[in-house]
């Protein structure tokens, strides 16, 4: 094709108002939604920081829930005395309970209706370990 055949700028029309290019405001969105998610994102991550864990005033609690002989307790309940938080332990009988409050707690370990108690301290931002909590099975035996 020459240079003489090729349409000018006269051959197009106008863009029509229907066909406006995409509007400033509406990049403007995208910038703030896209902003917003970032924000999110990283607060999302700094509430699962250490750091905010010494705002809030937590800590985390560590053991091992097992019985007489030694042998871990699977699915043992462990949770402060006001019941919240709580969780399970492990197949090893190892449990990590997170955001518990700063100060002395009764910390309750149970194992089918067999429950023990042990006291622990939390400071805000740390891990307690809680050592090992025996919980006698051989009660449970007597119970039925």
């Amino acid at each position: 094709m020459s240079l003489n055949n090729s349409p000018s700028l006269q051959d197009f029309s106008p863009i029509e108002s229907d066909q406006k290019p995409q509007s400033k405001k509406s990049i403007w969105i995208v910038i703030a939604v896209l902003f917003v998610m970032v924000v999110g994102l990283a607060l999302f991550n700094f509430m699962r920081s250490e750091s905010s864990a010494v705002l809030r005033g937590a800590g985390s609690i560590g053991g091992r829930v097992v019985d007489m002989q030694g042998n871990a307790l699977e699915q043992a309940e462990v949770f402060l005395g006001n019941g919240s938080p709580s969780t399970w332990t492990d197949i090893n009988g190892k449990f990590l309970l997170e955001n518990a409050t700063a100060g002395e707690h009764v910390l309750v370990a149970g194992y089918e209706g067999i429950g023990v108690e042990h006291t622990v301290t939390v400071t805000a931002g740390r891990l307690v370990d809680a050592g090992t909590i025996v919980i006698d099975v051989a009660e449970l035996s007597k119970q039925e």
